[in-house]
């Protein structure tokens, strides 16, 4: 274990980390909390808690954000939020037993999930860029409370309630085990098996997640698996590094800098393999110096990407910023 001052500064400095990344490369940037976390002597039990109450907080604030809930399915994100609690004291009761027994099973499982995340994001590094969730317009009635209105994307009149089952079980075991929120798993299995519209499953995976959320984070409270201490350090990390990333201008977003968040996907598994063979104490120092290197690049990048387009920065006119699009509108009432 590494010393008391530099797991203090580590905690603060995982949740600064992993809030700048989620701004700016995604939800991917989840992976690396808990595994980072558990180097840095939390215990695999208490580093997902830790994450999980922090991702719960992002999410019932992006939950209130005016606007948010636009695209959502109400009863689809009901659903999978209610078999997602199934699924999240499954994962809950492997964590804990997995603890118990060796905590390297856990550290191994973290270690691929890693290294499959750092391979796809280095493939897909050099991609073309999208312009985002809502590359084809939806109709304007949505949201429907109750059933799809006419011409609009009725994907939800082909879902089967197993699929749904299997998705909410699959969200809640990654909250539970993986401490994973919303954005990852959930939009995946949305777009991907459940085929909702990406948008869709943005939003809609906003409301599965905090139930989940809700339920996991009582759970690891009431099972004293939540430690108040690394979690506020980790919370202020958070928001401080989420609220960063968003001064970062989209150029920030591309290029060299997702390759090098790729490469610390990598890292991050290599550190893990490292724990796992008994070097935690350098397995600390290459994770701590892998934050502090793609930290040093984001921080040098805005600085030229400024002197060279000052309408970059935040508050310039969104036509003037490229790749950003504007937020869908509210559907007027009246």
């Amino acid at each position: 274990m590494i010393d008391p001052l530099t797991n203090t500064l580590a905690i603060f400095f995982i949740g600064l980390y992993a809030g700048i990344l989620r701004v700016c490369y995604g939800t991917a940037a989840q992976l690396l909390a808990v595994p980072l976390l558990n180097i840095f002597g939390l215990p695999p039990v208490f580093a997902a808690g830790t994450v999980i109450a922090g991702n719960f907080c992002q999410t019932a604030a992006t939950l209130v954000q005016k606007g948010s809930l636009f695209y959502a399915h109400r009863r689809l994100g009901l659903a999978l939020g209610i078999f997602g609690i199934i699924g999240m004291f499954l994962g809950h009761a492997l964590l804990t037993g997995i603890s118990g027994v060796n905590q390297n099973i856990f550290t191994a499982t973290c270690a691929v999930l890693l290294l499959a995340a750092g391979a796809a994001t280095l493939a897909y590094s050099h991609g073309k860029e999208t312009s985002g969730p809502g590359q084809k317009p939806l109709p304007s009635n949505w949201p429907f409370l109750f059933r799809p209105g006419p011409g609009s994307t009725r994907f939800i009149e082909f879902l089967s309630l197993p699929a749904v089952f299997l998705a909410g079980l699959g969200i809640g075991f990654a909250t539970g085990f993986w401490g994973l929120g919303a954005g990852l798993l959930g939009i995946i299995l949305l777009t991907g098996v459940l085929h909702a519209p990406p948008p869709v499953a943005a939003a809609t995976d906003l409301i599965a997640s905090s139930l989940i959320g809700a339920a996991a984070l009582l759970t690891y409270l009431f099972a004293g698996h939540l430690a108040s201490g690394p979690f506020l350090l980790f919370l202020a990390g958070l928001f401080f590094g989420s609220w960063a990333g968003h001064l970062a201008p989209p150029e920030i977003k591309a290029g060299l800098f997702r390759p090098a968040f790729g490469g610390l996907l990598l890292l991050g598994a290599a550190t893990a393999a490292l724990k796992i063979a008994g070097y935690a104490k350098i397995a600390g120092l290459l994770a701590l110096g892998g934050m502090i290197l793609l930290c040093a690049l984001l921080l040098a990048g805005h600085f030229l990407i400024s002197l060279r387009s000052p309408r970059s920065f935040p508050g310039g006119a969104a036509e003037n910023r490229p790749n950003v699009r504007p937020l869908p509108r509210e559907r007027e009432t009246g």
